[in-house]
């Protein structure tokens, strides 16, 4: 399985087995803002809002990183 420690879009936090993930498919809305095959989350206060996965947790939009990355 594909997984975010190894994904292109995904940042571990301090060596920590957290990360943020940066892919396109999960943005910063209302539901009408919500793309057909992602996510979008908001907070209460209007601030971004920041979501964490798991270095294991398995997406579909995994994408391998570039050799230059």
């Amino acid at each position: 399985m594909n997984t975010c420690d190894t994904c292109k879009h995904w940042s571990r936090r301090n060596g920590e087995n957290i990360g943020e993930c940066f892919c396109d498919f999960f943005v910063y809305g209302s539901r009408n803002d919500c793309p057909i095959d992602g996510l979008s989350y908001c907070d209460a206060e209007g601030y971004r809002a920041i979501f964490f996965t798991g270095r294991k947790f398995g997406c579909v939009h995994y994408e391998k990183p570039s050799e230059k990355e």
